[in-house]
């Protein structure tokens, strides 16, 4: 049986700095949390003129708790760098893979390189909740540079499916889940069509960043998100014009836990928010240094 889309989302914007828009996609009060899934912005795409740089000092450093994050580059070039030591620049085709876990401190921007040279900045980035027996991890980070990204081609040469996270017909993503959650980047040739499996007890949404695709049925325009119903084992993608088209799946077994969440931190209770709150005031969550 094939999934449908039952409802659609633009979001809403709200600016990240002088120049850097963003959309909150999920979750909004058109479509909740789909849990793991808690939130996923969509950030440009911003154009940006060849410009001098100063010295990173750490404004942009904040904390998180509880949950991962994963940043993929569409275009341009991000830079990571945070309390545990890890610092590292990730180009488009990429993402940034990090466990919050017991509290990490992390700052990422656009990269003094990408920012010298000047061109366009997009991506998103999605928050997944830990399961509570994960919610107390040491804090990890992981670059996923462009070659990491394991590729399957499409039936009918319509394209190719890039495994970001999870699995797909037995080919994994070097990426740890403490939960089955699965993100795919398929892109799809001008004027192609295919169908890609999904597990059948799994729940989820499909993005599209720009352009245009027939996505289950629905055709998607720019920065929207379709939420599918909770029955079938597959989706049905068609890219209806004439340029390569990027839908992103995000599909995962629903995380049936209480949530509750302030800010940066993302725990079962309130009472776990004033804890994760307090132990990042007590500098329990580090310092990043800044060479």
């Amino acid at each position: 049986m094939s999934r449908t889309i039952v409802k659609t989302t633009t979001g809403y914007v709200a600016p990240l700095g002088e120049d850097l828009v963003v959309r909150r996609l999920v979750a909004n009060q058109e479509i909740r949390h789909v849990n793991p899934f808690i939130f996923l912005d969509h950030f440009g795409p911003s154009e940006y003129a060849p410009q001098k740089t100063k010295k990173s000092t750490g404004t942009g450093a904040h904390p998180h708790r509880g949950f991962i994050t994963f940043t993929y580059i569409l275009n341009g070039e991000f830079e990571h760098r945070d309390s545990i030591g890890n610092h590292s620049i990730v180009s488009a085709g990429g993402g940034q893979w990090m466990v919050a876990g017991s509290g990490i401190v992390h700052d990422e921007k656009p990269s003094d390189r990408f920012m010298e040279a000047g061109g366009v900045l997009e991506g998103f980035q999605l928050w997944i909740n830990l399961p509570a027996q994960y919610k107390g991890l040491t804090p990890q980070y992981m670059p996923l540079h462009a070659n990491d990204v394991p590729e399957i081609k499409l039936e009918n040469e319509s394209g190719t499916l890039r495994v970001l996270i999870g699995s797909y017909q037995g080919v994994a993503s070097k990426v740890p889940t403490y939960h089955p959650h699965h993100v795919y980047d398929v892109v799809l040739l001008p004027g192609k069509q295919a169908t890609v499996t999904v597990d059948s007890n799994h729940e989820g949404f499909a993005f599209l960043s720009r352009g245009s695709a027939k996505v289950a049925g629905t055709p998607l325009q720019g920065s929207v998100v379709g939420l599918f119903n909770k029955q079938g084992d597959s989706i049905t993608i068609e890219n209806t014009t004439n340029e390569i088209q990027h839908v992103m799946l995000f599909m995962a077994e629903p995380l049936h836990e209480p949530m509750a969440s302030y800010g940066p931190f993302v725990m079962n209770t309130n009472a776990e928010i004033q804890m994760a709150i307090n132990d990042y005031h007590a500098g329990k969550y580090g310092d990043i240094q800044y060479a």
